[in-house]
């Protein structure tokens, strides 16, 4: 993405909905959302801290969530695996990714 243009309150939300989703934890909560102005061209980032519990223990991780851009990109299609397997061709012909 050319910039991230994301509402850290909305994504709050809907991170923390998804998240439950992944990792099967209906208490999923989300704080500490942080939206860099610009991070990477490929994709918007997110940046935040989630807290669930799992079988009773408390567990909290700081994680960052890369999302297809909602605006202007550099790449004409958002393709990740197209993305990764560049970089890694690339990084084997040993440039720096």
């Amino acid at each position: 993405a050319l910039s991230n243009k994301i509402d850290p309150d909305v994504a709050r939300e809907q991170l923390a909905a998804w998240l439950a989703t992944k990792i099967g934890a209906p208490d999923v909560t989300v704080s500490g959302v942080r939206v860099p102005a610009s991070a990477g061209l490929s994709a918007e980032t997110v940046l935040f801290e989630a807290a669930w519990s799992d079988q009773g223990e408390q567990r909290r991780r700081r994680l960052a969530a890369r999302v297809a851009p909602s605006g202007e990109a550099v790449f004409p299609t958002y393709d990740l695996r197209t993305e990764y397997r560049v970089m890694a061709a690339v990084g084997c012909a040993g440039l720096p990714v």
